[in-house]
């Protein structure tokens, strides 16, 4: 089978959960015989938009289209792209697949799951987080909290702001074309960041108000995406609340199949022995991105509410470099001398990291997708606090494997930690209550396999 895999990103230079997925699946996929590619988004503003970079990964060819968002002068630009409608026709004529799976579309153009309906190919959508249906993927609105989408009368204007009102604005003057046009590519980012930012200082934010043609803005990217969204037979979610949340958005239940990830279990085969339990010191840990959704703010703020002087909290992770979130987190923090802040880490690393822990924390406030690490503290028998919200339930079990807290909620948070850290009977009761259910990715690739010969066969049925 000739398989096209359609991704936001692909590493080395994009290393997030959908592109760490995306590598391991095509590989796996290449190794049982099947001819994969790749078409990805690549961001690089040395670059000029749209260049098309062809490398390999292993046996696997890959497509590096280029995008840094250099073009985006309205709303609309960010989900739609009629250039990348092009290089994309090129690259599928090239390569003449037997299928797409189009892991995800942003960064690219989601007319892509259209194009390629009419074209008559078999796809498959993985839905790996709400990205076709808020626009800033966590459906949380401006104060951190869960937001039911657009589609039922949420402002998305607020969570924008006036950053694409700006933008049409500064596209209106004859000097910035041409400033545009001289600036070499990988200049240009810093330089509309500059002229945005001096726009909204000369007057710029006297639009910020929600306006009819933002509203209308709002309502068609809803509309396309719904369209887009009805054009594809079937989907993959990696847990049910995804699937519960894009039925509720007009994708009927049965076209969704839950599939669990996948994960390369063998760093896990020799995994060292985990830390003797300890009531000196109780060493609680976060491993993630640093980012507001994630809740570590939360964390910090509940462990700085226990004066426990045996309590340790690890924070594992890295946010973008712009983000001011990370001078947020070490402020939080203060001067106490129990947190530490870890860097990043490699997830060859994962088992170590966690042999010398004792409790993982996930605070996060958006309805998680699937957790991989809730996934890998279970494998290194870990007890896990997490908050109550989204996919988290389904794999933490309240008094079995974990203990769930309300999202946002710190005292309950801080509560759990101090339970725990004073209860090394409740703490062995739930690294004995661990049952990591989590398939390889092999085995997950046979499976996704399995849909896409369901799906080739749908396609070949006549049409009612």
């Amino acid at each position: 089978m000739k398989i096209l895999q359609v991704s936001n990103g692909f590493p080395p230079t994009a290393r997030a959960g959908v592109e760490q997925y995306t590598y391991q699946l095509a590989q796996s996929l290449q190794g049982r015989g099947h001819e994969v590619a790749v078409i990805c988004r690549e961001e690089d503003p040395r670059r000029p938009d749209y260049g098309v970079i062809q490398d390999r990964a292993g046996d696997v060819t890959v497509y590096r289209v280029v995008n840094s968002l250099l073009d985006v002068v309205a709303f609309d630009d960010y989900y739609r792209n009629a250039t990348i409608e092009q290089v994309f026709l090129k690259l599928v004529d090239r390569e003449q697949p037997d299928i797409v799976h189009f892991q995800h579309t942003i960064g690219l153009s989601v007319t892509l799951l259209g194009i390629t309906a009419r074209l008559g190919m078999p796809l498959v959508l993985s839905l790996h987080d709400y990205w076709y249906i808020c626009p800033t993927v966590q459906l949380l609105n401006t104060q951190m909290q869960i937001c039911p989408g657009a589609h039922h009368g949420a402002d998305c204007t607020a969570c924008l702001g006036q950053a694409d009102r700006l933008a049409r604005r500064l596209h209106r003057y004859p000097v910035y074309r041409r400033i545009k046009a001289a600036v070499p590519p990988r200049a240009w980012a810093r330089v509309q960041q500059a002229a945005l930012a001096a726009l909204s200082l000369a007057g710029g934010k006297r639009a910020t108000g929600t306006t009819g043609q933002d509203a209308a803005g709002v309502q068609r990217r809803v509309a396309t995406m719904q369209d887009m969204l009805s054009q594809c037979q079937n989907f993959i979610a990696p847990s049910a609340c995804v699937r519960d949340v894009y039925t509720d958005f007009g994708i009927p239940a049965g076209r969704i199949d839950v599939l669990p990830l996948g994960l390369d279990l063998g760093p896990w085969q020799n995994r060292p022995p985990a830390r003797a339990s300890s009531e000196d010191v109780v060493r609680f840990v976060y491993i993630g991105t640093l980012l507001p959704h994630k809740g570590v703010d939360i964390l910090i703020s509940a462990l700085r509410q226990v004066a426990a002087p045996n309590m340790r909290l690890s924070i594992y992770g890295y946010g973008r470099p712009d983000d001011p979130y990370q001078e947020v987190l070490r402020r939080l923090a203060g001067r106490d001398r129990r947190i530490c802040f870890m860097g990043g880490y490699d997830n060859q690393l994962l088992p170590v990291i966690l042999a010398n822990e004792d409790v993982l924390v996930i605070p996060s406030r958006w309805k998680e997708t699937y957790s991989l690490v809730a996934r890998e503290a279970m494998l290194a028998r870990k007890p896990i606090i997490a908050s109550e919200v989204g996919a988290l339930p389904e794999v933490v079990q309240a008094g079995q494997s974990g203990v769930l807290v309300p999202p946002g909620d710190v005292g309950a948070l801080a509560r759990a930690m101090a339970e725990l850290a004073d209860n090394p009977g409740q703490r062995q009761a739930l690294r004995d209550g661990a049952r990591p259910e989590v398939p390889s990715i092999a085995e997950h690739a046979d499976q996704v396999l399995a849909r896409y010969t369901a799906v080739q066969r749908m396609q070949l049925l006549p049409k009612a």
